[in-house]
């Protein structure tokens, strides 16, 4: 299953853009917002993503990578093969799918630019 295939993957990607760009003060109600809104796997995957991304979970394991600093062109063109391959393995579910898929989108997002929160 691809972006194209799921019905509010254009709606929480541009969620995602909008959290990026700072223009939300109250991120928190805003995800609780999404989460009570988009129920189905996927999308609550993709918000779990987004989360994920926001709170910046301690560093816990020395491989373990902060996305907003990743090292070099390498690293990134791993993860984001990393990411698309995940968020398209039929072998996962929907909620994993989807929060890959916030992960991928998140790194491309940077790639253009776009600044973390």
């Amino acid at each position: 299953m691809s972006h194209k295939d799921v019905p509010h993957a254009k709606i929480l990607r541009k969620a995602l853009k909008t959290l990026i760009s700072g223009q939300i003060k109250e991120k928190r109600k805003f995800l609780e917002r999404l989460k009570n809104e988009y129920t189905s796997p996927w999308d609550r995957g993709y918000i779990l993503g987004i989360e994920f991304i926001i709170n910046k979970p301690d560093k816990k394991f020395d491989n373990q990578i902060d996305l907003n600093e990743i090292p070099d062109e390498k690293t990134w063109k791993e993860l984001k093969e990393f990411f698309e391959a995940m968020s398209k393995n039929r072998l996962l579910g929907g909620f994993d799918r989807g929060f890959f898929s916030s992960l991928e989108d998140y790194l491309l997002l940077r790639r253009k630019g776009w600044k973390y929160i």
